[in-house]
């Protein structure tokens, strides 16, 4: 296997790019994803490597990575499986991924949800997204569950908003449970001395990265970190192997290489891109009168553009209608549309033209509001 022999001439492979050329399955040569001690397991210490330096923390030097060709989704699926079990009770931050409620079911776990609270600026606007957790609320549902095994948490959301990872955690680990994160959004934290802290280096026990979100991973490709002694990690080798596939992708797998070696050589300057166009665009953001894009006392995750409403300008379009003129209008698709905002993802590998032609765009939509 697989059955194409790598043999393009064999089949119509013309569309695969030539992925078919490295499509290949276990053997002593190209080691086992599930059993990895060769050229995988090297590739999963070099992503490892990449996060260590980049935290720089003494609490993550025991750490260990593992490839997840099954997205984020396997990784959290596989982290509450090991760290709560069947019939255990967990604390999580509502919003949470549905790969969350799959656990939760499969498991058949009770799960005490704390709501966080609504998101305002420091000039008082109020966001039609949540916002940050209250701490206190964690605690409460603890002392009110003392029989939970892990808080789980979503930092950053979807729309960007970053919680109080280092609180949180320290919270559980009072109580002698892990925090696990759903960090998927944030597979860039901690790579650059101006990006957000990563969970891990925040003391959080289990966490996730999704390499194809903000990263330059194909789409499907994600990381899972585990540090600390409050998580079984034979158990997790376990749950891993029971989510994902006993013939892994090596096209999957090598991008997650390519993803991370990318960033080893040239993370820096993608980094400092990235950076400058966040600001370029809320710069011109800030000329305009009818959207608003949120800024960073709100949304600290320079990924995300949140792009919302104001006033009167609501009655007139909502968050749907504004990602269709941008796709039909000016060849922009947006992450998500929701009724009062629009969510786009900024990574290092957008372009200055398309950052252009998406300031162009959002001035011609606010003067015409």
């Amino acid at each position: 296997m697989p059955g194409h022999k790598r043999n393009a001439a064999g089949f119509a492979a013309r569309s695969l790019g030539g992925a078919e050329r490295i499509d290949v399955t276990e053997t002593p040569a190209t080691d086992d994803l599930h059993h990895a001690e060769g050229i995988l397991k090297e590739a999963q210490e070099r992503a490892n490597e990449l996060y260590r330096t980049g935290m720089n923390s003494p609490l993550c030097e025991d750490m260990e990575t593992f490839f997840l060709v099954g997205g984020s989704s396997a990784g959290v699926l596989a982290a509450v499986c090991t760290a709560v079990g069947e019939d255990g009770t967990v604390i999580a931050v509502s919003g949470a991924h549905r790969s969350f409620t799959h656990a939760a079911e499969l498991m058949r776990l009770a799960v005490c949800e704390v709501r966080p609270e609504e998101a305002v600026d420091a000039d008082g606007n109020v966001y039609d997204f949540p916002g940050v957790v209250d701490t206190a609320k964690i605690e409460e549902a603890l002392a009110r569950h003392p029989e939970a095994r892990a808080v789980f948490l979503t930092s950053p959301t979807y729309e960007g908003v970053i919680q109080d990872v280092k609180a949180i955690a320290d919270i559980a680990h009072r109580k002698g449970i892990p925090l696990i994160v759903d960090e998927a959004h944030g597979a860039h934290f901690s790579l650059h001395p101006e990006l957000p802290v990563n969970a891990l280096a925040l003391g959080a026990d289990l966490v996730n990265h999704s390499v194809h979100k903000t990263l330059a991973g194909l789409t499907q490709t994600a990381l899972l970190h585990v540090r600390g002694s409050l998580v079984d990690r034979e158990k997790l080798r376990h749950y891993l192997d029971v989510f994902q596939s006993s013939s892994p992708s090596y096209v999957l797998m090598a991008s997650i290489d390519e993803a991370v070696q990318d960033i080893r050589r040239y993370g820096p300057v993608r980094f400092a891109d990235l950076l400058t166009y966040k600001k370029e665009i809320l710069e011109c953001a800030a000329q305009f009168t009818h959207l608003q894009v949120a800024g960073e006392t709100v949304v600290p995750d320079p990924c995300k553009i949140v792009i919302c409403l104001r006033g009167d300008a609501a009655s007139r379009m909502d968050g749907e209608a504004l990602a269709a003129r941008l796709r039909e209008q000016y060849r922009i698709e947006a992450e998500r549309a929701e009724k009062g905002h629009v969510i786009l993802i900024l990574t290092p590998y957008d372009t200055k033209e398309g950052i252009f032609r998406l300031k162009q765009a959002l001035t011609e939509i606010d003067r015409n509001l």
